[in-house]
């Protein structure tokens, strides 16, 4: 009998017999831990937001999010074909811990709501005027076009912009 707890466990279900079950079983554990994991972070995010702490700012490089958020979308699911694409050193002020939550929710959503093996991309580049973008892009079929009245989703609701603030009085 194993001494491992978790083995012993296994070994007591049968599952330490069969490597198709314990692959199963091992594949379950780990998207649970990376689901508790989600939901331990948006917990804390939300006591932070309560806390009224400000966002953070400071220089955050970007390349190494999107090779960071790769990596895990790849244990998330191997067989899926993940690329990144970093021009240069691309770096942002912001707050790293939510960019990568940002980043991660964005895989996440492409991982699960593609085909199997849909190639999925994450780019980041500057772009003129000081400012970069950083992007996850995937080569799956997209949503179906519904009537506006027929969506439930509020971001495909109209919306008005704000209009633009009045100009300063010139001083004399």
């Amino acid at each position: 009998m194993p001494r491992c707890p978790p083995r012993s466990g296994l070994h007591l279900h049968g599952l330490a017999h069969d490597p198709e079950l314990l692959q199963r079983a091992m594949r379950r554990i780990e998207d649970e831990a990376a689901r508790m994991h989600t939901m331990v972070e948006d917990l804390l995010l939300l006591a932070r937001l309560d806390q009224g702490r400000p966002l953070a700012t400071e220089p955050v490089d970007l390349g190494h999010l999107a090779e960071d958020a790769a990596t895990a979308a790849r244990l998330l699911d191997p067989n899926r074909p993940i690329t990144v694409h970093v021009q240069g050193q691309v770096f942002a002020l912001g707050d790293e811990d939510r960019l990568r939550q940002v980043l991660g929710n964005l895989l996440n959503n492409a991982l699960h709501h593609t085909p199997p093996e849909t190639p999925v991309s994450v780019t980041a580049r500057p772009l003129p005027g000081n400012t970069v973008e950083l992007t996850v892009t995937d080569q799956g079929p997209g949503m179906p076009p519904t009537p506006p009245a027929a969506s439930s989703n509020a971001s495909t609701a109209p919306t008005k912009r704000a209009p633009p603030p009045a100009a300063a009085p010139a001083s004399a």
